[in-house]
């Protein structure tokens, strides 16, 4: 029986299956929670409660710390009274003050230089020596005021009449013919045009220094420089009789003098030419004296009446008074004076212009723009600490005011 062949089984390939995709399963969202409204209010109030604290921390350190100095110069003002005064021996009022009065008359001469650069300037002939020379074999006569002629063309006599020798020379002065500057010339070579062509080659003249005098100054006296040494003897002749009346008086600590001239006399007069001129003097002093203590209370009670409420006084004294004599009476022994005193003032730091509430919260400029226009103030400047800071503080007590 035949044999049946076997068929081969066919092999079954099966293919890979594909990978599965794996999807992550997220958990479910949480549900938002639900804020408290109160909660956020609270929240609100916090913050609005550090910021509040943050500002008012700021604040304080401001008004601790900032502060502003006012730096003020004065203008100084001149304060004057004046106080008039009658002196008596035995005083019988307020308006009266005990002293005496004393005349007498002093006489003096002096004699004074005039003093240099007082001179005036005067136009003369120049004038200089010279020398002639004569080469001729003949003696040459030539006679007073003969004619010598520069190169310039400028004409000087001789002063002498001379005889020059023959082959020799002689020396004589000459002057210009005209006055002024014009005759100051160097040293030079003349000739002599008074004599012939012929002769005037062979005698010459020549001078070895320059010619001077043209112009000269000459001391003269004027009204002004009489006037003046007038003055200062009369300077002279009142320092001394105060001595001797002051002595006389006993040396009080107030004194007063009025001086009249009786007679003035001068040795020369003005526009003489001179050097020195003689004065004297024939003079009346008259002199009143008191105590100034009897005096400086009425003034001093004056000034401070007379200053202006924003300015104070710097100090002063009796002895910063003057004193004038209105008239005196030598032989009542009584006189009226004025007494006078000038003092200085300054912006008073007191003053209502410097008044520290007029500047809270200003700004610098305008501070220093507002003082400035005040005429008692020459200038004004301002520091603020920090130094950032455009404003001055907000507190009185935090600005400072310097008054120089």
């Amino acid at each position: 029986m035949p044999v049946e062949k076997l068929k081969p089984k066919k092999r079954v390939v099966r293919k890979a299956a594909a990978p599965k995709t794996i999807v992550p399963v997220l958990p479910p969202e949480p549900k938002a929670r639900r804020v408290d409204p109160s909660l956020k209010l609270y929240r609100r109030i916090a913050v609005s409660f550090v910021l509040l604290t943050c500002m008012l921390l700021a604040g304080v350190v401001y008004l601790s710390f900032a502060s502003a100095t006012i730096h003020v110069v004065s203008k100084p003002q001149t304060v004057s009274v004046s106080q008039g005064f009658e002196v008596v021996e035995t005083p019988t009022s307020d308006a009266q003050i005990h002293g005496q009065v004393l005349s007498t008359i002093f006489e003096q001469a002096k004699t004074f230089t005039l003093a240099s650069g007082s001179g005036q300037v005067v136009e003369q002939k120049a004038g200089g020596m010279v020398t002639i020379y004569n080469t001729s074999s003949a003696n040459q006569p030539l006679v007073e005021k003969t004619r010598l002629l520069s190169p310039e063309g400028i004409l000087f006599r001789i002063d002498d009449t001379v005889i020059v020798p023959a082959s020799g020379s002689v020396s004589v002065t000459a002057h210009a013919d005209a006055v002024g500057k014009s005759g100051e010339i160097a040293a030079s070579t003349f000739t002599i045009p008074g004599l012939n062509e012929t002769l005037q080659k062979k005698i010459y003249a020549k001078s070895i220094e320059a010619f001077t005098g043209g112009e000269v100054s000459v001391q003269v006296l004027t009204q002004e420089e009489l006037d003046a040494d007038a003055t200062a003897l009369e300077q002279e002749i009142t320092d001394a009789a105060k001595v001797q009346l002051i002595a006389q008086a006993g040396a009080p600590s107030g004194s007063v003098f009025t001086t009249d001239i009786l007679e003035r006399k001068s040795d020369t007069e003005p526009g003489a030419e001179t050097g020195q001129v003689t004065l004297s003097l024939r003079l009346r002093l008259t002199g009143v004296f008191f105590e100034k203590n009897d005096v400086w209370s009425a003034v001093q009670k004056a000034l401070l009446a007379a200053v202006p409420e924003d300015l104070e006084l710097e100090a002063t004294s009796a002895d910063a008074m003057t004193f004038s004599i209105t008239k005196a009476d030598t032989d009542a022994g009584t006189a009226t004076i004025g007494a006078k005193l000038d003092a200085t003032a300054h912006l008073s730091d007191m003053s209502s212009l410097l008044d520290k509430k007029r500047f809270v919260g200003k700004s610098t400029a305008s501070v220093i723009t507002d003082l400035q226009s005040y005429d008692l103030i020459t200038s004004a400047s301002v520091s603020v600490t920090p130094f950032w800071l455009k404003r001055l503080p907000s507190l009185p007590d935090h600005i400072y005011v310097e008054v120089e």
